[in-house]
């Protein structure tokens, strides 16, 4: 079987999923790992286009940024993502997998799915500590912020579509505990 945990960036998705993995002896499987690599070893059209798309990301407003970084995950999704769904799930084991690009609309359709969102207040003690927020901004404040008001509007649009499409959605305000709770009471573990 397969578990799915999708959300924002900072949510917790990693944490928990490797603690899953860890807890319940299931293969870890990172979704945004998986296609970094795909869009660095395939030179096909998608990876043109994602990568055409997000060249300059932090010179748009972060509504903008978020909006083309949602229609990228969709494509991604589309073109990328759905064929490796399916191979992860022909596989015969429990697997965790964790990804930002799992959006509610795309796997609305797939039972054990939970969605992680970062509280406000979390998020911009943990936001600024991660790599890509040093590498985008080159750790200018103004950037950084840019980067964390872009992660809270796609917070706000994927825990949007979550309750539109009534899947399980926890707000982590860096309570490991209670996030594990959630995920392992949802995924029945």
């Amino acid at each position: 079987m397969v578990y799915y945990i999708g959300g924002a960036s900072c949510a917790g998705k990693t944490t928990i999923a490797k603690i899953i993995a860890e807890k319940h002896n299931m293969n870890y499987f990172s979704a945004d790992q998986s296609l970094a690599a795909s869009l660095k070893s395939n030179k096909n059209k998608e990876t043109i286009k994602y990568l055409t798309k997000s060249n300059n990301l932090v010179s748009l407003h972060p509504s903008k940024q978020a909006d083309l970084m949602i229609s990228v995950y969709h494509e991604i999704f589309d073109s990328i993502m759905s064929t490796i769904i399916q191979q992860l799930q022909s596989l015969n084991t429990d697997i965790i997998a964790e990804g930002t690009v799992f959006l509610p609309e795309l796997m609305k359709n797939k039972n054990n799915f939970i969605i992680l969102i970062p509280t406000e207040n979390f998020l911009p003690k943990i936001l600024p500590e991660r790599n890509y927020v040093k590498r985008e901004s080159n750790n200018n404040p103004y950037l950084i912020d840019n980067i964390l008001q872009r992660t809270i509007h796609i917070s706000e649009y994927i825990s949007g579509n979550a309750q539109n499409n009534n899947i399980p959605i926890f707000q982590n305000d860096n309570n490991l505990d209670n996030t594990l709770l959630f995920a392992e009471k949802t995924f029945n573990l």
